[in-house]
C-alpha cells in the first residue's frame, strides 16, 4: 500500500439493537453501512483496503462472543433473527473479525474490547462501501437499544 496515496478509514459502528434476549447466531443490529471514500484508480480493481482495528465497547458489559462479518455489497439480515447468507451473499464477503468472550476487558459497569484486525481487502466495491454485520455468538439479553458501540480503523489506498 502506497501511503502517499493511502487515505484514513475510520467509521463509527452504531447498530440498534433490540431489548431482550438474543439467540446465539443472531444479527445484532440491522447490516451497518461503513462509506469509503478516497479515489479509486484501478478500474475494476476496486480499491486496497486495510482494516487494522475495530473497537468495540459494550455499555451492559456482557461480554459477549461476537463476530463482524464484512461484505462489498448489502447482505440481508435483521435484528434478532439468525444469521444465514445466500450463496449469493458470501460471494460478498470479504473478511471476518472473532471476538471471544475472554477479549473483553471490563471498565467499571461497561466493557470495551479492541481488536487487532490486519485484514487486506481487495475488492470491487460498486457502492464504495462496506457493510459489517455484527453476529452473536452467546445468549447476550439487553436493556437498552444503543448497547453497542464502535468503530473501525483503517487506510484506503
Amino acid at each position: 500500500m502506497n501511503p502517499i496515496y493511502a487515505t484514513p478509514l475510520s467509521r463509527d459502528l452504531q447498530p440498534s439493537n433490540s431489548t431482550g434476549a438474543y439467540t446465539s447466531g443472531d444479527c445484532l443490529g440491522d447490516p451497518l453501512e461503513i462509506p469509503i471514500s478516497g479515489s479509486i484508480k484501478s478500474g475494476n480493481q476496486g480499491p486496497i483496503m486495510f482494516i487494522q482495528s475495530l473497537t468495540l465497547t459494550d455499555r451492559q458489559d456482557k461480554k459477549s462472543e461476537m463476530q463482524v462479518h464484512l461484505f462489498d455489497a448489502l447482505p440481508s439480515c435483521v435484528d434478532q433473527a439468525a444469521f444465514n447468507p445466500t450463496q449469493a451473499e458470501l460471494s460478498h464477503w470479504v473478511g471476518a473479525i472473532k471476538i471471544a468472550a475472554t477479549d473483553w476487558i471490563e471498565n467499571g459497569t461497561a466493557s470495551c474490547v479492541v481488536m487487532k484486525a490486519d485484514l487486506v481487502i481487495s475488492a470491487y466495491v460498486p457502492n464504495k462501501s462496506l457493510w459489517a454485520v455484527l453476529v452473536v455468538k452467546a445468549t447476550p439479553t439487553y436493556s437498552v437499544t444503543d448497547a453497542i458501540r464502535g468503530k473501525v480503523a483503517g487506510t484506503v489506498n
